[in-house]
């Protein structure tokens, strides 16, 4: 069986449309993964075309099993979720939830914005952790982003059913 090139990217070994690691992609600083849009859809990848990134490969039912029994794919997505979480002004707790960092101010204003496009990548971090089996994650994201929309009611419009909705509706398994 050949690997998806999904795969191969998130076990480190494979490279996204333009050649950058995953690696690579952890080391972005947050100009970068502001300003650059084409590698979330391979960090957080989904099984339908996406209209920013034509070259981001869809999530196959195959690729989900890798995501949910691979202990690499699953330190890199993980590692995936915590650098996309610091961006946004989260860390994780010693209680297992989402708090809100130092810089958070900051990192707030950067996307909690009426028509913001980090709105739709949070959607897309929620339906793609949910589909890689990465359900309890997506539920405290969820969490913490609701909380924040709630700081600035009607900033987020819509955003907040997609949210809500990306993580009610459970996948079946892959396996």
């Amino acid at each position: 069986m050949s690997l998806s090139p999904l795969i191969l990217f998130h076990r480190g070994h494979g490279t996204d449309h333009v050649g950058r690691l995953i690696s690579s992609i952890h080391q972005f600083d947050f100009r970068e993964l502001e300003w650059a849009h084409d590698y979330i859809q391979w960090l957080f990848p989904l099984a339908t075309r996406s209209n920013f990134n034509a070259q981001a490969p869809l999530l196959t039912e195959e690729d989900r099993v890798e995501f949910y029994r691979d202990p690499v794919i699953r330190r890199n997505f993980r590692t995936s979720l915590e650098l996309m979480w610091e961006f946004y002004g989260f860390r994780i707790c010693e209680t297992g939830d989402l708090g809100r960092t130092g810089r958070w101010e900051e990192r707030r204003d950067n996307w909690l914005t009426t028509g913001n496009h980090n709105l739709l990548r949070i959607t897309r971090i929620l339906r793609s952790s949910m589909l890689c089996g990465f359900i309890e994650e997506a539920r405290i994201f969820l969490d913490a982003v609701l909380m924040a929309a709630a700081d600035r009611p009607g900033t987020v419009g819509r955003s907040e059913e997609f949210w809500t909705t990306a993580v009610t509706t459970i996948p079946t398994s892959p396996e």
